[in-house]
């Protein structure tokens, strides 16, 4: 879940979870507030973020060869991006507890 804050400027993400208006399916969302006047809070502005572009972005092969493969991990080393070598879906599934992500994180 994101905290909340409505600090002028200020986003919120939430990491990917099964989502019950998704019908279950993994979902991520951003937040920011929105500000009326005087920088007075008058709302929150909260978008989906869509896995299928995410992906679209990760699984370019541009650049990287056949065998290279960019992906986006968290903090407990899961993959939160679909790998462009597996037919099923690999966010919250698979885990990369490698020394280069160990180093990224940090």
């Amino acid at each position: 879940m994101a905290k909340s804050n409505s600090q002028p400027g200020s986003i919120a993400f939430t990491d990917f979870a099964p989502c019950a208006p998704s019908y279950g399916a993994l979902a991520s969302f951003i937040a920011a507030p929105v500000m009326g006047a005087n920088n007075t809070p008058v709302g929150t502005l909260i978008f989906q973020m869509p896995i299928e572009q995410i992906n679209q972005i990760i699984q370019a092969s541009e650049g990287i060869g056949e065998s290279g493969e960019t992906y986006l991990v968290g903090t407990d080393y899961l993959i939160r991006s679909d790998s462009r070598f597996s037919e099923e879906s690999t966010i919250l599934k698979t885990k990369v507890d490698t020394e280069t992500v160990k180093a990224a994180i940090a």
